[in-house]
């Protein structure tokens, strides 16, 4: 927890005096020995008025207490603008505040939000109750809805910063919240293209890919129709690279105004900071440059109407006294965000182009004018420096070394939230011990193990024997070039593996000795899992490439085969008439013949020719399929009907010669109810689960296992915008290589003449090619197997990551399992 009364309020502010950033600033002897002097005096003079809001403040003799709850970190530009206008009302009236920070703008809210509320909680059993809470944008909020009646019972909240308006307004009458809307004032700043520069003609909007930059520039283009006299132009940064962003701003013609939306993010995926992006648009960019948010005025930022979050705060800090005074916060209205907006330039920017003051709209706050301190405060640091000269000097040594000492904390408890909430594994190792010294949560996790497990581990244990020689060669390149990185196997406590990327780092001390070693790890199975899938489709797109080749070339003398057989068959037949009269021209008795190629098995060779050549078409037919894309027939069909019709097929199927009847086979159906129509060839399907079924049902029968009754196990679901099949049977299954290779045209591990090979390759071009679905089989020796079909549902948008949802297919698979006993 961490009191605000020893947190800095630092901004990117520049000093009146030395123009260098605040806390940065090194002329102590004006700017710190003056500030001292005009807050004391301002201290004496006021403290007749503010003993008595203390005093009302306080319960019981104790002061009142109030946390306030960040969604971001305290590095964020609007963080300290917001405590400092908070503060500027809670310190007048006595008020102690702590803040917390959630970080959730670099950590993903879904997965810090648990983690928070259990630090919080914890907390919260041995600290004094709050008497209130603030809450700052919107995951603050949101958290506080969630958890804030568990955490803090009957405690009003105060939000501020809010972008969700409806969310706000939706709490006006709820008696434990209300607080101050964050928006935008698009219209009056774009007003001052006209009132400020009557001369231009453009606007260009400045924009990336992000979801609030698109919200916004969706709302100025909105406004767009309001000034039909000015042309609008956007430069998106989401499609293009920094260096062609910075050509674009260079474009900009001089008869426009730049108006930036949001600048973090290239097409590259390249991101930058505020300030950072701030100052390359600075640097490439001619024209005035305006701005929806306060921060950026002072570095480049001539001004607008803006989001000014020091007034947010100042707001909701007077919310918050209302509401500790007794007033209930449903009667407290909700204030609306333009009323916390304000119009606010830079003094610099406006001399820079020309812009004169009385354009101004009434009661603009002007920055950065270039009177001095001295100019402005002539006789009231006078009267202070001689109150407080000998004061000012012991503050301000007691100051350095709080400072020193409070930052140096600051920054071993970043370390510590980056450490504990990294999305990869950490582990530290001390010396050239091989043994954990430290881990984070992530790290254990990903092992299977707890934290506390961990501790003193021998790394040798997370890796396979195998693996221990590229370890140590690892290891070696570390201590050689202070880093090496490379792909790995790591074991979990449950004795499975998973690859794994791993980046050593190694730190060493002033004598040069290895004071610990850094250990990173990534768990990549998706990414493998993705690149197998990969090269298993493209190997399947050049395998049934060369099979149509073949087939074409096969085709034809194949043709001439069958069509000479029923030739000759036709023509060595006593009954037709005009065989019998050729025979008789030629003085040959055509029934001899007949019985003399009977008994020679003449004829039996012939047959037995056609039924070869019939034999082959059909393998050809096959091997045509795998570039034929048949739409003909396609309609909308009920999974569930077809699953049926598919088992009640096989129930009749039966052969003595495989020794299999799939009759004696015991079916667990897991289809979930009300499953979406999906359109698709209805015999084509049907032929790839009958296909599926046919094949666990003869392994089960040809390989029994023991003490096992064989079971095909059918479950179907519904996944965003897949509709999921997964059929397992509980047979022998499959070695890691006929795994891999069960796809493929004319590959099979039944005996010769048993089967072709192709009865899964035609499914396979018949999921993904002919459907657009994706099909897998999972399978472990004696462990049985599981195909896995994803068919896409009509009328769903693909989003950004347009593949079935794989963990609710192990899900299925996994249910298949249990079912299968």
């Amino acid at each position: 927890m961490y009191s605000a009364d020893r947190y800095p309020v630092r901004s990117r502010r520049k000093c009146f005096s030395c123009g260098m950033p605040g806390h940065a600033c090194r002329l102590r002897t004006v700017c710190v020995r003056a500030v001292c002097a005009v807050w004391l005096i301002a201290l004496y003079a006021a403290g007749a008025v503010a003993a008595p809001a203390v005093a009302a403040a306080a319960v019981g003799g104790a002061p009142a207490r109030a946390l306030l709850i960040s969604s971001y970190h305290p590095g964020f530009p609007t963080f300290f603008d917001q405590i400092a206008g908070l503060r500027s009302q809670l310190d007048a009236a006595g008020v102690l505040l702590d803040v917390e920070f959630m970080d959730s703008k670099r950590f993903a809210p879904e997965k810090v939000s648990p983690l928070f509320k259990d630090m919080l909680k914890r907390k919260l059993a041995v600290l004094p109750p709050y008497d209130i809470v603030f809450c700052a944008d919107d995951n603050a909020l949101q958290f506080m809805l969630e958890h804030g009646r568990e955490l803090f019972p009957l405690t009003p909240c105060i939000f501020m910063g809010i972008n969700n308006v409806g969310l706000a307004v939706s709490l006006r009458q709820d008696e434990l919240f209300t607080g101050v809307v964050e928006s935008v004032s698009v219209t009056q700043t774009l007003a001052l293209v006209r009132q400020l520069f009557p001369q231009m003609t453009g606007v260009a909007v400045l924009v990336d890919g992000t979801p609030s930059g698109q919200g916004d520039l969706k709302t100025v283009l909105a406004a767009e129709r309001d000034f039909p006299e000015l042309s609008f132009s956007v430069i998106s940064l989401q499609d293009m690279s920094w260096d062609a962003f910075g050509a674009a701003l260079e474009k900009v013609p001089p008869t426009s105004v730049a108006l930036l939306l949001s600048a973090y993010v290239d097409a590259a995926g390249e991101r930058r900071t505020f300030e950072s992006s701030l100052d390359f648009i600075a640097a490439h960019l001619r024209v005035p440059l305006l701005h929806l948010w306060e921060h950026g005025i002072g570095e480049g930022v001539l001004g607008g109407r803006v989001v000014s979050h020091h007034e947010q705060g100042r707001l909701a800090g007077m919310l918050g006294l209302r509401v500790m005074r007794g007033e209930s916060a449903a009667v407290v209205p909700v204030v609306r965000g333009d009323a916390a907006n304000r119009y606010i330039f830079d003094f610099r920017q406006l001399e820079k182009f020309g812009v004169r003051l009385s354009r101004l709209p009434e009661g603009s706050e002007i920055r950065y004018r270039s009177s001095t301190v001295w100019e402005r405060n002539r006789w009231g640091i006078i009267i202070a420096v001689l109150v407080v000269l000998l004061q000012a000097l012991v503050i301000l040594m007691l100051h350095t070394s709080r400072r020193r000492l409070r930052d140096s904390e600051e920054e071993l408890r970043l370390w510590g939230v980056v450490f504990r909430h990294a999305g990869w594994g950490i582990a530290l190792g001390v010396g050239d011990d091989d043994r954990l010294t430290l881990v984070n949560p992530r790290y254990a996790e990903m092992h299977g193990y707890t934290v506390e497990e961990m501790q003193g581990m021998s790394v040798l244990e997370l890796y396979p024997q195998r693996e221990w020689a590229a370890l140590k060669s690892q290891r070696a390149r570390a201590l050689a070039d202070g880093r090496a990185e490379q792909e790995s196997v790591h074991l979990r406590k449950d004795g499975s593996s998973f690859p794994a990327w791993v980046d050593i780092s190694v730190v060493r001390g002033s004598s040069g000795g290895v004071t610990y070693r850094v250990v990173n790890v990534q768990d990549i199975s998706e990414r493998v899992r993705t690149q197998e899938l990969l090269v298993e489709t493209e190997k399947m797109m050049s395998v049934g490439g060369l099979a149509a080749g073949m087939a074409h070339e096969i085709n034809n003398p194949l043709g001439i085969v069958l069509q000479s057989v029923q030739n000759m068959q036709r023509r060595l037949d006593p009954s037709l008439e005009a065989n019998a009269r050729e025979a008789a021209a030629c003085g040959v008795n055509l029934e001899n013949v007949q019985t003399y190629m009977e008994r020679r098995s003449i004829m039996r060779s012939l047959e037995h020719i056609r039924e070869a050549g019939l034999r082959a078409a059909e393998i050809v037919r096959n091997m045509l399929d795998f570039t034929r894309r048949n739409d003909a027939g396609r309609s909308t069909c009920d999974i569930a009907v077809l699953l049926e019709k598919v088992l009640m097929l096989g129930s009749s199927d039966y052969d003595l010669s495989k020794k299999y009847d799939f009759r004696n086979i015991r079916i667990v159906k897991d289809i979930e109810a009300d499953l979406p129509a999906v359109p698709c060839v209805r015999t084509e399907i049907e032929q790839v689960f009958f296909n599926i079924i046919r094949n666990g049902a003869e392994a089960m029968s040809e390989h029994p296992v023991a003490g096992r009754v064989p079971t095909l196990v059918i479950c179907a679901r519904r996944s965003g915008r897949w509709l999921l099949v997964a059929i397992r049977d509980n047979g022998p299954g499959m070695s890691g290589e006929v795994r891999r290779r069960v796809f493929e045209p004319f590959f099979t591990t039944k005996p010769a003449g048993r089967g072709t090979g192709l009865g899964l390759s035609v499914s396979y071009f018949i999921i993904t090619r002919n459907h657009g679905g994706r099909i897998e089989v999972h399978s472990t020796p004696y462990e049985g197997s599981v195909f896995l079909v994803a068919l896409p549902v009509p009328g769903q948008p693909a989003g950004a990551d347009d593949a079935p949802d794989f963990p609710l297919m192990d899900e299925l698979s996994r249910r298949a399992l249990l079912g299968a006993g």
